[in-house]
């Protein structure tokens, strides 16, 4: 994808413009307002009929659908870096997101590298701070584990998934894996403090595998109200011991037809 030229700028703003500032207005007059200082990207901020991680998540999907058609080798560095660098641009030329600061693109700027104490990284065709990338990742996740793991690890994995629980055991996972999301948000510098230490809900945790909420519960409670051998409990233990994550379809479905319209008020800017 080629690197699209950035608009020049009379007058340097006098301080920082917030996300959803910068990702309201898709004009030249945004381009202006925006400073060097990036903040972490906010993934609900409202775009028109869904909000930015909807968007991405959508656009994440559809590129890789279009290159699968076009035989491009899923490779797992494709998945994790290329395809998310493509979205970044997207989002950029489209104006979801604030240009990346300008004194970070120099050529001189290597990756990975440090430029008074920031360490810059590549995403797409731009140089941004490692914790800048490290937020946009986050809002493409879930999608790309979904596309890195290889079509036959699922069935290994239910074959490695404990034949007979309890209601101790189903609580023992639970807790180890709250415990273990803790711990991994605790080292997610982009995240305020509160965030970090929060564990996550139990409708989070439900809808990260797929399942209701009343399902979840059920699970909870043993084998006697949800059995090993379903559907729904493979799901909710496939969260729990590989946090293999699932995405309910009528979210999906909801995904695809907001995003489609998304797209198209607001297609990219002419390349010059």
């Amino acid at each position: 994808m080629r690197k699209q030229k950035r608009p020049s700028k009379t007058k340097k703003p006098s301080k920082a413009v917030k996300p959803s500032e910068a990702v309201q207005s898709t004009g030249d007059a945004a381009r202006e307002e925006v400073s060097t200082a990036l903040l972490p990207i906010d993934g609900q901020i409202p775009l028109p009929h869904c909000t930015l991680k909807e968007t991405l998540e959508h656009l994440y999907c559809e590129l890789a659908a279009v290159l699968a058609g076009h035989h491009i080798p899923g490779t797992a560095a494709f998945f994790e870096e290329e395809l998310p660098g493509m979205v970044y641009d997207v989002a950029i030329g489209a104006g979801w997101l604030p240009w990346p600061p300008e004194d970070l693109q120099s050529e001189a700027v290597g990756e990975p590298s440090r430029l008074h104490g920031k360490q810059v990284v590549i995403l797409g065709d731009y140089k941004v701070e490692r914790w800048y990338r490290d937020s946009f990742m986050a809002l493409l996740d879930e999608w790309i584990g979904m596309h890195t793991v290889p079509t036959d690890t699922r069935e290994r994995r239910i074959e490695r998934l404990p034949k007979y629980t309890n209601e101790k055991t189903r609580q023992d996972m639970l807790d180890a894996y709250i415990k273990h999301e803790v711990e991994v948000n605790s080292r997610k510098e982009y995240l305020d403090p509160v965030t970090r230490a929060a564990p996550p809900k139990m409708k989070e945790i439900a809808s990260r595998a797929g399942v209701d909420y009343s399902d979840f519960n059920k699970w909870r409670r043993g084998p006697k109200h949800l059995k090993d051998s379903s559907e729904k409990s493979h799901r909710i233990s496939l969260l729990l011991l590989y946090d293999e994550r699932q995405k309910p379809k009528s979210q999906l479905l909801r995904v695809e037809s907001k995003s489609r319209i998304a797209l198209t008020k607001h297609p990219q800017h002419p390349q010059t």
